[in-house]
């Protein structure tokens, strides 16, 4: 401090919290039937197959109907579906 200032003055209350914006929301990824085909590297009409009526016995990829018309998945799902059908 120096000989001609004045103290300051300093506030004890704790300042303001600060207003926090909610973070926006993310969407999970989803892929098409054309990804899953590209990762598994199965062809696509086999992809189709799978969850078609006639393999309904089977363990099947899992997906999801979006809008009754569009066929997503989720990436972590197929991943794991994979890991499951190993054998061995």
């Amino acid at each position: 401090m120096t000989p001609n200032s004045a103290p300051q003055h300093i506030d004890p209350r704790p300042p303001a919290t600060l207003a926090v914006a909610p973070a926006p929301f993310v969407a999970p990824e989803l892929w098409s039937e054309e990804q899953v085909s590209e990762y598994t590297g199965v062809p696509l009409g086999t992809i189709r197959d799978w969850r078609s009526a006639r393999h309904k016995d089977r363990d099947l990829i899992p997906y999801i109907k979006v809008g009754g018309r569009f066929i997503r998945y989720r990436p972590e799902r197929v991943v794991a579906w994979l890991a499951e059908q190993e054998i061995g």
